[in-house]
């Protein structure tokens, strides 16, 4: 189904690690890491655990399951090492991305709105040459809120100074689709891991495998 428009679609928000690239599966190797070098290891922690999750909660989780006697923001930094570590040898296949990116920006403001901090995304991106292609960045460290609650889609929409139903949201979480929503943007579900969300959350929104599959949504 195409979104009903009231409004000129203004602006596309993306997620970041699990809509414009694959890194979510780095950001579990990357607490898997962190966890081993502690001499931890949880079994049920799973891929589905970071999708959508900021490195806070995560870590705040750990502290409290394994009763760790360190900071939080230490523990984010340890991860945010490894996750360096395991990102330096990637090769990012950019060129289909760096032309869906262009096409789009000639008629839409495109942001990121993502629960990476702000310093990891520019790095990729500046190491892939796409970041001339982003109106502005809203990291998890540029609010006090994460997904899902949905002060990141607020200060997404500040940033614009545009209305809700001047957006369009893409993201592969059910904590992302709700900080949509839970603004009135209408979101659309990248469908990029096996997890999916609940048949509630599968029934509401359009979805997508494909970031060229959007255009049939904001024509």
């Amino acid at each position: 189904m195409r979104l009903q428009q009231k409004q000129k679609i203004q602006a596309l928000f993306f997620d970041f690690d699990g809509v414009l690239f694959d890194l979510e599966p780095l950001h579990f190797k990357a607490w898997e890491l962190t966890l081993e070098k502690l001499g931890y290891r949880d079994p049920s922690f799973s891929l589905e655990n970071v999708v959508g999750i900021s490195d806070k909660e995560i870590a705040d989780y750990f502290i409290n399951f394994f009763s760790l006697s360190m900071k939080s923001e230490n523990l984010q930094e340890e991860k945010e090492l490894n996750y360096d570590y395991l990102i330096s040898s990637v090769q990012f296949p950019t060129k289909e991305l760096h032309d869906i990116l262009k096409k789009y920006r000639q008629s839409f403001k495109l942001l990121i709105v993502s629960s990476s901090t702000t310093r990891a995304i520019k790095k990729i991106l500046d190491r892939c040459n796409l970041a001339d292609y982003f109106f502005t960045i809203i990291g998890a460290d540029k609010v006090q809120n994460h997904k899902p609650h949905p002060e990141p889609y607020h200060m997404a929409l500040e940033a614009c100074s545009i209305s809700a139903d001047q957006a369009v949201a893409i993201e592969d979480s059910v904590a992302g689709l709700r900080s949509a929503q839970d603004v009135g943007i209408r979101a659309i579900w990248f469908k990029r891991y096996q997890h999916t969300p609940s048949s509630e959350y599968q029934n509401s929104f359009p979805s997508i495998s494909h970031l060229s599959e959007l255009e049939f949504y904001i024509q």
